[in-house]
Order: C-alpha cells, then sequence, then structure tokens
C-alpha cells in the first residue's frame, strides 16, 4: 500500500498516508523489525510536523520511543 501511495501521490489522499505508515510501523514492531519500525514513525512524525497536526506527532514520537527502546538505544 505504501510503495503504491509513493508512486501515484495524486491517486492516495494526504490524510491516508500517516495512517498507513503508522499500521505498518506498528506490525514491524510485533514482527520485531524495529529499525523498519523507526523509519516509518520517522517519516510519520514528519508527516504530521509538517502539518501542524500535534497528536499526530506524539504519536509517532512515542512510536519512536518505542522502536528505540527495543533496539537498545
Amino acid at each position: 500500500a505504501l510503495d503504491r501511495a509513493d508512486a501515484f501521490p495524486d491517486a492516495v489522499a494526504s490524510d491516508v498516508i500517516p495512517t498507513v505508515l503508522d499500521e505498518l510501523a506498528r506490525v514491524y514492531r510485533r514482527l520485531g523489525e524495529y529499525q523498519h519500525a523507526l523509519e516509518l514513525n520517522t517519516r510519520a512524525q514528519a508527516i504530521a510536523e509538517a502539518a501542524g497536526h500535534v497528536a499526530g506527532m506524539a504519536i509517532a514520537e512515542r512510536r519512536i520511543a518505542l522502536a528505540l527502546e527495543a533496539l537498545g538505544r
């Protein structure tokens, strides 16, 4: 889904991307792929920040912290 959204940005509503990033990051974190989860959450955080979406930033930053904790950082 994310590959399609990246390839065809005009075909996907911009407010859907952070949700897709969040859901994918949660899956990767549960699978133990913390680095991939970290990358997705970092991207979600940047999008939320650019949009001025404070709650989205907080959610992404919390998930970033969880991934970093799992990585031992």
